[in-house]
C-alpha cells in the first residue's frame, strides 16, 4: 500500500519547527549545546511563520547579535542550526522549501586558540582535587573531548594497562564508530595502576569521578582553580584537546595519526581548528632552507 504523503504545512510557526526538529535528536549533549543557540533565534523570531521570514530579517538579526557582543562565528552558527532545521522541515513535508537556501553568512574569523603551558598545566596539579588532576593527565595525553561525550563516560574495564591501550567511548557523531584505540604513553600508565587500585577498594568503575559519583561537569571546579593560580587567560578543560593536537605535532607526530587519536575522520580538521604554531616551529620552518652563502 502506498504511503500517503505528509501534508505541508506552510503555516508553520519557528518556535513549533524548532521544537519538532528537536524532538528528533537523541544525543543529550547535541541537544543542550544547540539548544541554547536555538533559543536565541526562537526568542527573535519564535511566533513567526517560518516562510515569512526573509533574508533581511536575518541580517537585522545578525545586527543585533553583533550589538549584544556576539562574535560571527556564533552568529553563523545560530543561524546555520535554524537553516539546519528548515532542511529537515521539507524533508519532512512541513515546509515545501528552503527559502533561505540563498543567505550567504559573512565569513567568521577563528578564535586563536593558546593551548595551555606545561607550565600552567603543573602549576594547577599542584593544588588540583582528584577528578581534575585525572582529567589533565589524560586530557593532555590522548586529546581526547573532555565532558559527557567521551571523558566522563570513561570506565576502568576501558582500560587495558597490560597492553598499553585505552578503548574510548567516541562522541556520538558516527554511529559506525562507538569505540577507538588510542596507545597510552608510557608515563601515564604507573598513573592509572595507582588510581585503579584506588578505585578498586570502593568499586568505582567510572575513570572520572568526584563525591564517589561520576560527573557531567568540571567547568565550577576548573575556574576556581585558574583564580588560585593566579593564571589570568581564559582557559577551559577543552583546551587540553588543543594542547595535545599542538604538542604532538610540534614533537614531529604526523597529521593523520594525530587525528586517529582524537577521533577526527578528516585529518584537514587538524590544520583548521587544533593546529597552533608555536615560535620554535617557525624557527625550525626557516632554519631547514638551505643556505646560499
Amino acid at each position: 500500500m502506498e504511503r500517503k504523503a505528509k501534508p505541508l504545512d506552510e503555516n508553520i510557526t519557528v518556535n513549533s519547527l524548532m521544537r519538532k526538529y528537536f524532538g528528533k535528536l537523541k544525543n543529550e549533549v547535541t541537544i543542550r549545546t544547540h539548544g541554547y543557540h536555538a533559543a536565541q533565534v526562537v526568542d527573535a523570531f519564535g511566533h513567526c511563520k517560518v516562510k515569512k521570514i526573509g533574508i533581511q530579517d536575518l541580517n537585522n538579526f545578525m545586527d543585533a547579535q553583533r550589538l549584544r557582543g556576539v562574535s560571527q562565528i556564533t552568529i553563523n552558527r545560530r543561524i546555520g542550526l535554524f537553516r539546519t532545521a528548515i532542511n529537515w522541515g521539507v524533508g519532512q513535508g512541513l515546509l515545501s522549501f528552503n527559502h533561505l537556501a540563498g543567505l550567504r553568512l559573512p565569513p567568521a574569523p577563528q578564535k586563536e586558540i593558546s593551548p595551555p603551558t606545561p607550565d600552567e598545566l603543573k602549576a594547577m596539579l599542584q593544588i588540583a582535587p582528584r577528578h581534575i588532576i585525572r582529567i589533565i593527565h589524560i586530557g593532555l595525553h590522548t586529546g581526547v573531548r573532555i565532558g559527557p561525550s567521551e571523558l566522563f563516560r570513561l570506565k576502568w574495564q576501558h582500560i587495558d594497562l597490560q597492553d598499553g591501550i585505552i578503548h574510548m567511548p567516541c562522541a556520538l557523531k558516527n554511529p559506525q564508530i562507538s569505540v577507538r584505540k588510542i596507545p597510552i604513553k608510557g608515563s601515564l600508565i604507573p598513573l592509572l595502576d595507582g588510581w585503579r587500585k584506588e578505585d578498586a577498594s570502593t568499586s568505582m568503575e567510572w575513570v572520572i569521578h568526584y563525591g564517589g559519583k561520576p560527573i557531567k561537569n568540571a567547568s565550577g571546579c576548573w575556574r576556581k582553580i585558574l583564580a588560585l593560580t593566579g593564571i589570568g587567560r581564559r582557559i577551559r578543560p577543552y583546551d587540553l584537546r588543543h594542547a595535545y593536537a599542538t604538542y604532538a605535532i610540534a614533537g614531529g607526530a604526523d597529521i593523520k595519526s594525530v587525528a586517529e587519536v582524537m577521533g577526527h575522520a578528516d585529518a584537514s580538521m587538524i590544520l583548521k581548528v587544533y593546529q597552533h604554531v608555536q615560535f620554535c616551529q617557525k624557527q625550525k620552518a626557516v632554519e631547514v632552507v638551505p643556505d646560499l652563502l
